[in-house]
């Protein structure tokens, strides 16, 4: 049996949580050190807490992450709209907001969660965190799962032995072919190739897109 295998490297994900209310209605909220190691991977983020949207109507606030200060491109922002349509609406929501993101560089990043106003809407009055804890979650995550090496090829069996002559045949006739010689015994097994290396074996998919969907009834998606 071969040697085992050497251990799988150790999940790499950082939590940062924080007990405030936060009263901006643009700009970063909180953000949070992460230290990225592989230039492939990509990064999961979650953000969970309290969103509030109060004091007009017809209005909306957009909550986004950022990656160093840029929205994701890889594919697509990581974000979440709050719209609410009347003046005296005074409800707070638990807000979660998931995502992936590749084509980041390794090293440090500073993930942050970002209050602004969405597309087409001007200012209102937001708020985060209000009367509970609010966190962001991130794991960086292979973007696949990797074969292990071969194993080394088993040793060449041992040959066969001849067969016996074949007898003389009448003058001018052919001769009788010769008895077949018997088989050789098979080659002993060869060694078992090196275990390769594990990895995190993590089945994982993103399926994100942009579009506004007005359907009532039946399928907004699949993927």
């Amino acid at each position: 049996m071969g040697p085992s295998g050497t251990d799988t490297d150790p999940r790499n994900w950082k939590q940062c949580a924080w007990n405030n209310d936060d009263t901006s209605d643009i700009g970063l909220i909180k953000d949070c050190s992460f230290n990225k190691t592989k230039d492939d991977t990509a990064l999961r983020v979650v953000y969970q807490g309290n969103l509030y949207l109060s004091g007009c109507g017809g209005c909306c606030k957009r909550w986004f992450i950022t990656f160093n200060g840029a929205e994701c491109s890889g594919p697509l922002p990581i974000d979440a709209v709050l719209w609410i349509g009347n003046t005296g609406e005074n409800n707070h929501r638990p807000g979660f907001i998931e995502g992936y993101c590749n084509n980041i560089h390794k090293g440090k990043i500073r993930v942050g969660i970002n209050i602004g106003n969405c597309k087409g809407y001007g200012n209102s009055n937001g708020q985060t965190g209000w009367n509970s804890v609010s966190r962001l979650i991130i794991e960086e995550l292979p973007p696949t799962c990797l074969q292990g090496s071969p194993g080394l090829p088993g040793r060449n069996g041992v040959n066969g032995h001849n067969g016996s002559p074949g007898r003389d045949g009448r003058d001018g006739a052919k001769g009788e072919k010769g008895v077949t010689g018997t088989p050789g015994s098979l080659g002993a097994k060869g060694e078992m190739g090196a275990s390769g290396t594990d990895t995190d074996h993590r089945n994982w998919k993103q399926c994100a897109w942009k579009s506004s969907d007005g359907r009532d009834i039946g399928l907004i998606k699949a993927c």
